[in-house]
């Protein structure tokens, strides 16, 4: 996917330690991951408070929630295991999260990782990974708030992406039910949303 000029700056943050520290340019991470998603198909699996580590070929992905207080260098690091209420699946990455935002909100999903720092997504992680991506409340609360319709509706307009064309319509249907329950239990909490993916 072309990527432009300003997807591919860098933009100032916090680490997950506090210090000043960077995010990595969009076009570097995706562009790693991507080449990593497109040897395996989008299995979503079901929710597990266990992650697989690096299976060979697949994109680990493992969607959590958490207080942004309690994000630290180890989880960063070793991904959610079983401390937190997770949903599990493969190949899943800040990209496609984007394209779900941009579905959610009824946007074109052409320019979404343009929008992705206007978003609000926040990454953080070494250029080979693992990474940790703060999915925006712009994204959780509509799918806490997502009934059946609209998640198939949600569902619809996401698989409608070139980058999703291969995706299994019912497993991404069946994900998005597992993950607005999570972001249910996030809302409820007052916690954010994080993805972690590691190769």
């Amino acid at each position: 996917m072309h990527q432009s000029p300003s997807a591919l700056r860098e933009r100032p943050t916090r680490s997950v330690d506090g210090e000043p520290g960077t995010v990595l340019p969009v076009g570097l991470r995706t562009a790693r991951r991507e080449s990593a998603a497109a040897r395996a198909a989008v299995i979503p699996r079901p929710g597990s408070h266990r992650a697989t580590r690096r299976r060979g070929g697949f994109l680990l992905s493992e969607f959590f929630a958490v207080a942004e207080t309690d994000v630290s260098a180890e989880l960063l690091d070793r991904g959610p295991g079983r401390r937190y209420e997770s949903v599990s699946t493969t190949s899943l990455t800040d990209l496609t999260m984007a394209l779900l935002l941009a579905a959610i909100e009824g946007r074109n999903l052409n320019g979404a990782v343009d929008r992705m720092a206007l978003d609000g997504f926040v990454v953080e992680g070494p250029l080979h990974g693992p990474w940790l991506t703060r999915l925006p409340d712009a994204l959780r609360d509509p799918l806490a708030g997502a009934d059946g319709d609209d998640l198939r509706l949600y569902a619809a307009r996401w698989l409608g992406a070139v980058e999703l064309a291969h995706a299994d319509g019912r497993a991404m249907t069946t994900l998005l039910g597992d993950l607005a329950a999570l972001a249910r239990s996030a809302q409820s909490r007052g916690d954010s949303l994080y993805l972690w993916t590691s190769l």
